[in-house]
């Protein structure tokens, strides 16, 4: 019967104790009265602190935590700026590519008209050696057949 026992004292300072066999008191609380008093103080101490943060924070001491929104708009900065930047490297790579394409052609070209010029005088010169071929053939049947018809 005695679990549920309690045996407790309000101090005059407003302050709740647990007595235990009558001799030794723990703290376990304070009044209302008391703990207004305590919100008070801790509001008026509040106060003093943030005059003292914003002191420091103007002389450039202390530099206060980013908020949410200056986060993400230095996040909206940083975005654009690398997006511009990528934007200059692509149309650098683009004028890169056509400068590159432009002397795949010319050189195409050169080729194409190179191995036309080749080709042509190959085919030139191979039919002047056929036709010289073809003459020698000719005067050598001509002579054979002078040849049999004396």
């Amino acid at each position: 019967m005695n679990e549920n026992y309690f045996s407790g004292a309000i101090d005059v300072d407003g302050t709740i104790y647990q007595v235990a066999l009558g001799r030794t008191k723990r703290a376990v609380g304070i009044d209302l009265q008391r703990e207004q008093e305590y919100k008070t103080q801790i509001a008026e101490m509040q106060e003093i602190l943030d005059g003292y943060y914003n002191k420091l924070v103007s002389l450039g001491e202390i530099i206060p935590p980013k908020t949410a929104e200056q986060i993400a708009s230095e996040q909206a900065e940083l975005q654009a700026k690398q997006a511009e930047s990528q934007m200059k490297i692509n149309e650098r790579l683009l004028e890169a590519i056509s400068g590159l394409q432009t002397q795949i052609e010319e050189m195409r070209v050169k080729d194409v008209s190179g191995y036309d010029s080749e080709l042509r005088a190959e085919q030139v010169s191979g039919d002047s050696k056929s036709d010289r071929k073809a003459g020698a053939r000719s005067k050598k049947s001509d002579t054979a057949g002078k040849e049999h018809s004396a």
